[in-house]
C-alpha cells in the first residue's frame, strides 16, 4: 500500500502535498457546512476563507514589492489556510478584526522577524498568539471536531509520508497525549476534540522552522509536548508551545537565507548538468546534506517555484555546486534552471539532512547510487579528498550506460584515500548478494548509504535487509 502511496506523492513537491491536504480539508468542511454538520454556516465560512486569502495575498504581495524580493505563493497560501482553521470563524465584527489582524501578522512575520533572510517563528502559530494574547481574538481550533477527525488523519498521514517526519509526530503525539491524561484529560476528548492531529501534522512538522537533524527533531518535539502537557491555558496552548520550539530549533539550526549568483553551467553527460553558484555569504553545512532552492519567476504551477536539491560540493569550498538531471518535458522550475546563464541568481532556504557520514573514520562504508543521487556522495569524497581522509568505503555506481558516469573527477581522487568504485552499468547491473560477496566478502559488518530514484532505494533497502545487513541510511528529501 505504502510503495503505491509513495508512487503518487512523489510525482509532486511537498509543499503542494501540504496545500493539497489543506484545501482537501476545506472542501470536506464546506460540504459538512451545507449539510448541518458543523455548526458555522456555508456564509460565514467562506466569508472568512474569502478574507484570510485576500488579507494574505494583499499583505505577501505588498511586503514583498516593499522589500525587493520575490513573493512565495505557496507558502502565503499554507499558512492563511491554516489559520482558516485555527481561528474562530467569525460572527461579528470584533471577529472580523481579528482575524485580518492575525492574517497580516502570519504573513508579515515572513518579512520583518527573520535572519539573515529566514523566518524564525512559525506564522500562523504567530498570527493566531499576537490576537489571543492581546485579546483581540481567539483561537477555536474548530479543526478538531470528532466529524473531520478521518479526513484529518488522511491529510496528515499524506504530509507525513511526504516529508518523513514520524520520529517528530511520535515524539510529539506520545508525551503531549499522556501528560494531559496524567492532568485529567480524557484520551477520546484529547484524539476526537482537541486539534492535536492537525496540529502535529501540518505545523509541527513545518520545515522552514524545525531543527535540521533527526536528532534535534525529537527534541524538538518532547519540548513542545511538555509545554502542551502543562495545561496553563494560553501558555500550554499548541500555538504558544510551538513558538517556544521555533526558538530552540532556530538556536541550534543557525538557518539563513542565501542568494546565489551562477558562475558557470556544465553538461556532465547528456541531459545531466552541474551549477555553480556563489553564494553571498558561507553556508553551513554537512556533506551530504541537501538545501532549499527557490528560482524567482517561475509561474504559478503544480509544482512551484521551489526544489530540494543536495548540495554537490564540499563543505571548505567557497563555491555551491548542484547536479541535475533534467527530463522531457520539464517543469516549469527546471526550465527556468536550464535556461540560466552566468550572472542569474536564485536563493537557497533551509539547509537539513541526515544522510551524513559517521564520525568515526574507522567504520567500513559502501555506498549505492544510481544515476543523479551520486550527488550526496560527491560532497562526502570531496570533503574526504580536501580534508586528506582515509576511510574504507566501496562505492557501487550504477548508471544506465558509461556516459552517465558523471563527477569523475571527485571519484578518482578520492580513490587516493581508500575508496573503491565498483561501476555498476545497465539496466540489468543489480546489488545482489553474490555481487556484494564478490567485492566485499565482509559486506554485513559494513554500513550502507543508498541514494538514487526512490523506487530503487526501496528495493535495495529491502533486499538488504533480508541479507542481515544492521545499518542501512537511505537519503530522502522532499523536493522530487
Amino acid at each position: 500500500m505504502f510503495q503505491k502511496l509513495d508512487d503518487i506523492i512523489n510525482s509532486t513537491t511537498m509543499y503542494r502535498i501540504v496545500l493539497y491536504s489543506l484545501l482537501w480539508l476545506i472542501m470536506v468542511a464546506l460540504i459538512f457546512s451545507i449539510l448541518g454538520v458543523l455548526d458555522y454556516s456555508p456564509l460565514a465560512m467562506a466569508g472568512s476563507l474569502a478574507v484570510v486569502l485576500t488579507v494574505g495575498f494583499v499583505t505577501n504581495m505588498g511586503l514583498a514589492k516593499l522589500y525587493g524580493v520575490e513573493p512565495n505563493f505557496e507558502s502565503g497560501l499554507i499558512t492563511t489556510l491554516i489559520l482558516f482553521f485555527v481561528l474562530v470563524i467569525p460572527t461579528n465584527t470584533s471577529q472580523w478584526l481579528a482575524l485580518c489582524i492575525a492574517t497580516f501578522i502570519a504573513i508579515a512575520s515572513k518579512y520583518v522577524l527573520t535572519w539573515h533572510g529566514s523566518h524564525i517563528f512559525n506564522p500562523a502559530a504567530l498570527g493566531a498568539v499576537v490576537v489571543g494574547l492581546s485579546g483581540i481574538g481567539f483561537s477555536a481550533w474548530w479543526i478538531g471536531t470528532p466529524v473531520m477527525l478521518p479526513f484529518v488523519a488522511i491529510a496528515g498521514l499524506l504530509i507525513l509520508r511526504k516529508t518523513r517526519r514520524f520520529g517528530l509526530f511520535f515524539s510529539f503525539i506520545i508525551p503531549c497525549l499522556a501528560l494531559l491524561i496524567w492532568h485529567g484529560s480524557s484520551l477520546y476528548s484529547l484524539i476526537f476534540s482537541f486539534p492535536l492531529i492537525f496540529f502535529a501534522t501540518v505545523m509541527l512538522t513545518e520545515p522552514a522552522t524545525i531543527p535540521n537533524t533527526n536528532k534535534r527533531r525529537i527534541v524538538y518535539g518532547l519540548l513542545v509536548a511538555a509545554i502542551v502537557g502543562l495545561g496553563l491555558s494560553t501558555y500550554s496552548s499548541p500555538q504558544f508551545a510551538l513558538l517556544v520550539g521555533n526558538l530552540l530549533a532556530f538556536a541550534v539550526s543557525f538557518r539563513v537565507s542565501t542568494k546565489l549568483k551562477l558562475l558557470s553551467k556544465t553538461e556532465l553527460a547528456p541531459n545531466i548538468y552541474n551549477f555553480t553558484f556563489s553564494p553571498n555569504r558561507k553556508l553551513t553545512f554537512l556533506p551530504g546534506q541537501y538545501m532549499d532552492w527557490t528560482l524567482p519567476s517561475v509561474k504559478f504551477n503544480s509544482r512551484g517555484n521551489r526544489r530540494t536539491f543536495t548540495i554537490a560540493s564540499s563543505p571548505g569550498k567557497d563555491k555551491i555546486n548542484i547536479g541535475v538531471r533534467f527530463y522531457e518535458p520539464s517543469s516549469a522550475f527546471k526550465q527556468k534552471l536550464i535556461d540560466m546563464k552566468p550572472g542569474d541568481t536564485m536563493f537557497g532556504g533551509r539547509v537539513a539532512g541526515d544522510f551524513i557520514m559517521p564520525r568515526d573514520t574507522t567504520k567500513k562504508l559502501i555506498f549505492v547510487a544510481g544515476g543523479i543521487g551520486i550527488t550526496p556522495f560527491v560532497s562526502m569524497l570531496s570533503s574526504m579528498y580536501e580534508t586528506k581522509t582515509k576511510r574504507d568505503i566501496t562505492l557501487f555506481y550504477f548508471v544506465n550506460n558509461e556516459q552517465d558516469f558523471v563527477y569523475k573527477d571527485v571519484i578518482e581522487n578520492a580513490q587516493q584515500y581508500g575508496l573503491k568504485l565498483v561501476p555498476m552499468v545497465g539496466p540489468k547491473a543489480s546489488l545482489s548478494d553474490k555481487v556484494l560477496q564478490k567485492h566485499i566478502p565482509d559486506y554485513k559488518d559494513y554500513e550502507y548509504y543508498l541514494s538514487g530514484p526512490p523506487a530503487m532505494v526501496r528495493i535495495y533497502k529491502k533486499s538488504l535487509k533480508k541479507l542481515s545487513v544492521k545499518k542501512i541510511h537511505t537519503d530522502y528529501f522532499s523536493g522530487y
